[in-house]
C-alpha cells in the first residue's frame, strides 16, 4: 500500500527536525480527517515553536481564512510532500519550569508563589527565558 502525501510529509518532518535539532526527541505523527489532513509534531523543551515553524512551514500547502471561513491553499510546492495542515505543540518539563522559576527569582523580576502558579504564565515566562 502507498503511503498518503501527510504520511511522507511526517516523515520528511521528522528527518529535518532531527537533524536540525539532534537531542530533542519529537513526536510526528499524521492523520487525515473529512474534507483533510494534517500533521501533528511535539516535544518538550528544546527549540521554541518559532524555530520549528520556520522547518515545518512549508510542508503545509493551506492556511485558513477566517473572514470568509474558508480554507485556500496559499502554498502549494510539488517539490515535497505536503499535508493540509500542520500543528505545533511544545511542552515544558518540570525541571525547565523549575529552572526557568528560579532563574527569574534570582534576578528579582517578579515573586512567584507557589500557590498562584498557573501553566500558561509559566509556559510564556519559558518561552522568554529559552530563546
Amino acid at each position: 500500500m502507498a503511503k498518503s502525501e501527510q504520511a511522507k510529509a511526517a516523515k520528511a518532518i521528522k528527518q529535518e527536525l532531527k537533524k536540525e535539532f539532534p537531542t530533542v526527541k519529537f513526536s510526528v505523527k499524521s492523520e487525515s480527517f473529512s474534507m483533510g489532513d494534517a500533521v501533528r509534531v511535539n516535544w518538550e523543551d528544546g527549540p521554541t515553536s518559532k524555530q520549528v515553524d520556520s522547518i515545518t512551514a512549508k510542508y503545509q500547502y493551506s492556511s485558513f481564512n477566517s473572514m470568509e471561513d474558508m480554507s485556500e491553499n496559499t502554498n502549494c510546492r510539488n517539490d515535497i510532500p505536503q499535508t493540509k495542515y500542520v500543528t505545533l505543540s511544545r511542552d515544558f518539563s518540570e525541571a525547565a519550569t523549575l529552572s526557568a522559576i528560579k532563574t527569574i527569582k534570582e534576578v528579582d523580576l517578579i515573586e512567584i508563589k507557589w500557590d498562584m502558579l498557573i501553566t500558561t504564565t509559566v509556559k510564556k515566562l519559558l518561552e522568554l527565558t529559552m530563546k
